[in-house]
Parts: C-alpha cells; sequence; structure tokens
C-alpha cells in the first residue's frame, strides 16, 4: 500500500496546545451518576405507562375521580 505525498506533509497545527484527554473526561459523565439516573428513569416510567393504562381502562372521568379520592386519603 503506498501513502500519497499529502500524507506525509505535517499537521496544520490547528489542535496544537490543546489536551484533547482533558477535554473528553470532562465530558464523560461518572458512572456512579448514571446508574440511579437510569433507576429513576425506569420508575417514572412504569409509573407514567401504568397511569396510561388506567386511563385507557377506565376512562377520563373514573380515572380522576381515584386519582384524587387516592390523593385526599393520602393527606
Amino acid at each position: 500500500m503506498r501513502v500519497g505525498p499529502r500524507c506525509l506533509t505535517s499537521r496544520s497545527g490547528l489542535s496544537e496546545g490543546w489536551n484533547s484527554e482533558g477535554i473528553m473526561a470532562a465530558l464523560v459523565s461518572p458512572a456512579s451518576l448514571s446508574r440511579p439516573l437510569a433507576v429513576l428513569a425506569v420508575i417514572a416510567g412504569v409509573l407514567l405507562l401504568g397511569s396510561f393504562a388506567l386511563w385507557a381502562h377506565y376512562g377520563t372521568a373514573v380515572f380522576f375521580e381515584v386519582v384524587r379520592a387516592g390523593w385526599t386519603a393520602c393527606f
């Protein structure tokens, strides 16, 4: 495999002086934050899906009456 003459020339120097490892380290999120965030997202998704299923099954009026009764029972 032959390498063309342009591949052998020096680079333009536009990225000299940049510490790419420091930049990339700032962009990567720590694993300790992403797992609890994923768990909370799954829980929120399940609650939303359950609410939609109940709304689709009982209809709007009954669904809101059940939610209101549950809310007043808690407080």
